[in-house]
């Protein structure tokens, strides 16, 4: 997001000096004078050409007390101030009723992103009331913007018409065409006054024609929406007078950045339409994918709100600091480095949006949003984040929303389930208002996915690499309200999930089962709804696991073949307990990243002849646990009470094979 702007003079001629390492004018500093860091923050930054070496280098490096901390704070230190935010109220509270004179110790770490770092104060004895900011070398020399008031003050305009300017001219992979280029059935023509608001149909509409679309949460407030019985008249004029606030500030958005179109849900899809609801919301990738800006009410929990939300604005999110590091003997070289606040973009969207499965789809296939949240302006593209703190753009170590369709998918030598699985697992996590919309809310991601990988979709899950998409697994028993049509061997059958127990890092597994057939039946769109789906899996023969003491959370000890085993077990719904049996199919075997073995399958109940449903995940950890596991099926039998399946014979290795139909 950097565009070539004037800077503070003093940075830009500081950047690349150098200087002898026994100056002493020479100290660490923030660049807003007018937020100076305190002694203990400089001795940080002073000492930041030791970060990678900490532990070792300063184990015992003090700060503030937390009364120390607070006094910091409300003299303006920046870094103190992120600190203290850092705390939650209850640490705060504890800390100044029994550890006032307790300096923290800092920790410096590098994080898992490079050239990421956290800075975290503990407070002894303990470490269990702790803060951390993150500091990231800085992208740019710009100082640090100010947050406004208002969210429409005069100086956001200019600010969020050069973030659009700068990514339309020069960021070319927010502007690469990635569905084909298409208007969506209606959009709003918002003319030059509220008198000339009215619905278009695109059909006479140049292809090219801009328009911006609008995120917004419905919440429970009944409003405005096109219908059936308006749509007509709504042809020629929508009476503003009835919008809500949301869709009223959106409007003005839309006017004041230069544009004529806008794209609103609720207002460009007839509500009550079953068949306009159902073709329409099949076209969300086209809509939002081809939208030149997203705007997102991120502070609104229903209509009333509006855009302009009241703000916090002497909330300190950020900083930059100046820092003198040493890069050979006795010469060291000035750096900047942005300082911000834990996980900042999470806490910039932390907004009830973030929660809507609808909203998710929406923000990954624009290809850039602007968010109007609580705290700040912020802006998402393809290219980069940036907002009022940052004006010119920053970075916190993850991807931007929009980019994980560009660059996680682009990455070579990864499979289709592992390209996948980033964007699953996060929508995983989301809600829908009604159970069917489950995996409609997807569709426009999971229809991208299919374009471009020429890939064949199963209830949100893909045909190919198949095996290794059925070792999801869930963070905790789901109680989520899904369609009873959605398969069992789906995520979209549960709640949140990790798509796939065999990390990354991990050696890619061995199968230990082979897909015969796979197939859903469909309401009406191969990547909506689903009415039933199958999946047919040769196999040698499933075992059955007693349940003996429950050791840990998920971890339990399991009795197979008289003797006991430690087993992870993972419950898709209902806790599993003591004294249960459960059937065992074995679905991958692997290695790792400290070369242990690891095998992993599902768990799965008899519902009818011949199928089964899965109610779980299981994991062996270890040579002795994965080896039990694969021993226990030779001794399995096809008159174990639990088997269903089709037998067939042995294998060449003489151990039972079987069919198994999962749905």
């Amino acid at each position: 997001m950097e565009s070539p702007s004037k800077h503070d003079d003093e940075v830009q001629e500081a950047e690349g000096a150098e200087r002898s390492e026994g100056d002493e004018s020479f100290t660490s500093e923030s660049i807003d004078k007018q937020a100076p860091l305190c002694s203990e923050c400089k001795a940080i930054f002073d000492n930041w050409h030791e970060r990678d070496n900490w532990s070792t280098a300063r184990p015992r490096h003090l700060h503030h007390h937390i009364v120390g901390l607070q006094s910091s704070a409300r003299q303006g230190c920046p870094v103190c101030t992120m600190l203290l935010h850092g705390l939650s109220p209850t640490a705060t509270k504890t800390l100044l009723e029994d550890r006032t004179s307790s300096k923290s110790l800092v920790t410096v770490e590098q994080r898992l992103d490079p050239g990421t770092y956290s800075i975290s104060l503990t407070f002894p004895p303990g470490d269990d009331q702790g803060t951390v900011v993150h500091a990231h070398a800085s992208v740019n020399n710009s100082p640090c913007g100010k947050v406004k008031e208002h969210a429409d003050d005069k100086d956001n305009w200019v600010l969020i018409r050069k973030w659009l300017n700068l990514c339309q001219q020069t960021h070319p992979k927010c502007s690469q065409e990635i569905l084909e280029r298409k208007l969506p059935t209606r959009l709003i023509d918002i003319g030059d006054t509220k008198e000339e608001l009215k619905i278009c149909e695109t059909r006479a509409l140049c292809r090219e024609t801009q328009y911006m679309t609008l995120s917004h949460c419905w919440g429970g407030k009944v409003f405005t929406t096109l219908t059936p019985d308006n749509f007509q008249s709504y042809l020629s004029r929508i009476p503003s007078e009835d919008l809500s606030k949301t869709f009223k500030e959106a409007i003005l958005i839309t006017r004041r950045l230069g544009f004529r179109y806008l794209w609103i849900d609720s207002l460009c899809i007839k509500q009550g339409d079953e068949v306009d609801w159902r073709h329409e919301s099949a076209r969300m990738g086209i809509v939002y994918s081809n939208s030149t800006l997203n705007i997102a009410a991120a502070a609104a929990p229903n209509g009333s709100f509006g855009c302009f939300t009241p703000r916090t604005p002497d909330q300190v999110y950020g900083c930059k600091v100046a820092i003198w590091e040493t890069h050979r003997p006795r010469q060291t070289t000035l750096n900047i480095w942005d300082i911000q606040i834990e996980y900042m973009t999470n806490e910039l969207m932390k907004s009830v949006l973030d929660t809507r499965g609808w909203i998710f789809q929406e923000r990954f296939l624009a290809p850039r949003t602007l968010y109007f949240t609580s705290y700040q302006l912020f802006w998402e593209c393809v290219s980069g984040k940036a907002c009022e703190t940052f004006p010119d753009s920053y970075h916190d170590g993850t991807l931007t929303l929009p980019a994980i369709k560009i660059d996680n998918w682009n990455l070579p030598d990864v499979n289709v389930a592992r390209k996948w699985e980033i964007a699953a697992c996060e929508y995983s996590g989301k809600t829908t208002t009604f159970p069917k919309d489950r995996l409609i809310a997807i569709s426009g991601i999971a229809r991208l996915f299919a374009t471009k990988f020429d890939t064949t979709y199963l209830a949100g899950l893909w045909k190919e690499d198949l095996i290794l998409q059925l070792a999801w697994l869930t963070s905790e028993p789901s109680n989520v309200e899904v369609r009873g049509s959605i398969p069992s061997w789906s995520w979209a059958s549960v709640g949140r999930v990790t798509l796939n127990i065999f990390n990354m890092n991990w050696e890619e597994p061995s199968p230990l089962v082979s897909i015969l057939e796979a197939n859903t039946v469909v309401v009406d769109d191969e990547f909506g709804d689903v009415q039933e789906g199958t999946i047919r899996i040769s196999c040698r023969l499933p075992i059955i696991a007693g349940i003996v003491e429950e050791q840990a959370a998920e971890l339990f000890s399991v009795q197979l073949d008289g003797q006991e085993y430690f087993l992870v077990l993972y419950s898709d719904r209902t806790r599993y307990c003591v004294g249960q049996e459960l059937y065992l199919l074995p679905l991958l075997w692997g290695f790792d990243d400290q070369n242990e073995e690891v095998l992993c399958g599902l768990v799965i109940d008899p519902v009818q002849p011949g199928s089964y449903r899965r109610t779980g995940l299981f994991v062996a950890f270890g040579e002795d646990e994965a080896q039990a596991v694969l021993e226990a099926q030779k001794n399995a039998s096809y008159e174990d009470k639990y088997f269903i399946g089709e037998a067939l014979g042995l294998d060449e290795e003489g151990q039972k094979m079987c069919i198994i139909t999962l749905i």
